[in-house]
């Protein structure tokens, strides 16, 4: 079973070869429109795959998860996003991502 991530939301590390390639195929079927829809799935599929078990792994995982910390923060980024143009408080802000307010800060401050 794949560890969970406990760090930041964001992070960088080196690309193998591997998912070089794929994606220097993938940016090379732009060039071909008629063998784009047949072949990009696959090269995006593997690319997908390449991340999922590359040294970031963790951290890809916790996208596809609703309950992840980051989904918590691309839900309140959205929210605030939607409501810039009001005087935003924390209480509605948690209260529409799901969390109690003090859930929210905590989640904030990692």
């Amino acid at each position: 079973m794949a560890r969970p991530h406990d760090g930041p939301g964001i992070a960088t590390s080196g690309a193998d070869g591997k998912l070089l390639d794929a994606i220097v195929r993938l940016l090379r079927l732009l060039d071909e429109p008629r063998d784009f829809p047949v072949l990009a799935p696959g090269v995006r599929r593997e690319i997908h795959w390449r991340l999922l078990n590359g040294p970031q792994a963790a951290l890809v995982r916790q996208i596809g998860l609703a309950d992840s910390q980051l989904a918590l923060v691309a839900r309140a980024i959205g929210w605030i996003k939607a409501h810039y143009d009001r005087v935003i408080r924390i209480d509605d802000l948690a209260g529409d991502v799901g969390l109690s307010v003090s859930s929210l800060n905590r989640h904030s401050a990692r």
